[in-house]
């Protein structure tokens, strides 16, 4: 699906078919080609290399991943070998691009005391993430990069992951933003959940600095409430990141409320917030956005964390 003159919209059908959620990938075919994210292990032959074959693109020339989760470099390995392209990520996030073992010991196997993985778990991830590929150039903020007839300049947007990065198209006024901004949370009713950061202060910071950004096309890698499309325009860019900033801080005033009334595990207290905002249930996802709001509480001297046994427990100061 064509966005704009000379980028195309590549969208993974099997998270359409698992998840109920958009998992969108961008080719930037207007001269060389070059891709935007590359998927899970099967993109490329379930959507990538199909979609290329209808196109006059002969090669990939480079792979741009916008940070390390296992749906955003999956497809490297394969357009590797097909392609040889320059695969290229920000150095925070090249080691999880580079090693799947790593990546899963540090993401999804980050809460061993509360959420210990299913080896249905460590199945999925292991094949959605395909094989490690060896990355070309790690990426700093201020790179530019060819693609396509024109430029893309890094801009390193941490929070949602260390090396989180936009791309951004400064004579279209494009933003590629793959998860660097979650809105209200990913918009599926299958697996709802809250918006996903590590590092809070990095993720306002990051919100701040695209709000004073001129974008007028935002193209991002899934749905993010409150909108059902992955590329937004005009208002809409601005709306989202007002969502962005907004549920933020109406989590952290939950946060506050519910532990101004007695002291909380971090698991209890991210079933809270979880069921408050999305729904029941439990995640890796809103463990770590809950456990970035404590981390940050605890800097500003408003709460005090303790560890013991390896769960870990706030109360207010």
């Amino acid at each position: 699906m064509a966005m704009v003159e000379g980028v195309f919209q590549i969208r993974e059908p099997t998270f359409d078919k698992n998840y109920g959620l958009g998992l969108g990938m961008y080719l930037i075919a207007d001269g060389e080609a070059t891709l935007v994210d590359s998927g899970i292990a099967a993109s490329p032959s379930n959507c990538i290399l199909p979609y290329l074959r209808g196109t006059d693109v002969s090669r990939l020339s480079t792979v741009i991943n916008t940070h390390g989760h296992e749906d955003h470099v999956g497809g490297n390995w394969e357009l590797k070998v097909k392609f040889d392209p320059k695969v290229a990520i920000h150095r925070l996030d090249a080691p999880w691009a580079e090693d799947p073992d790593l990546f899963f010991k540090e993401f999804f196997a980050q809460y061993p005391q509360y959420l210990p993985p299913t080896e249905e778990v460590r199945s999925t991830v292991y094949s959605e993430r395909g094989k490690g590929c060896r990355v070309d150039a790690k990426l700093e903020d201020g790179d530019v990069l060819n693609a396509g007839s024109g430029n893309l300049r890094v801009v390193h947007t941490p929070g949602h992951s260390p090396g989180s990065i936009c791309l951004y198209d400064q004579d279209r006024r494009i933003l590629f933003s793959g998860d660097a901004f979650q809105g209200r949370g990913i918009n599926t009713t299958a697996y709802p959940d809250i918006p996903m950061y590590i590092d809070l202060q990095a993720y306002m910071g990051s919100l701040k600095r695209i709000s004073q950004m001129a974008v007028d096309y935002m193209f991002m890698a899934h749905e993010f409430k409150p909108f059902k499309s992955m590329v937004l325009s005009g208002d809409e860019v601005r709306i989202l990141i007002s969502e962005s900033i907004k549920i933020v801080k109406e989590v952290e005033a939950e946060i506050l409320r519910l532990i101004e009334a007695k002291p909380f595990d971090l698991l209890d207290l991210a079933k809270k917030i979880r069921e408050r905002f999305a729904g029941p249930g439990i995640s890796t996802q809103a463990l770590g956005s809950v456990e970035a709001h404590l981390k940050k509480l605890y800097f500003e001297g408003k709460v005090e964390l303790i560890e013991r046994g390896g769960k870990k427990k706030v109360r207010m100061l």
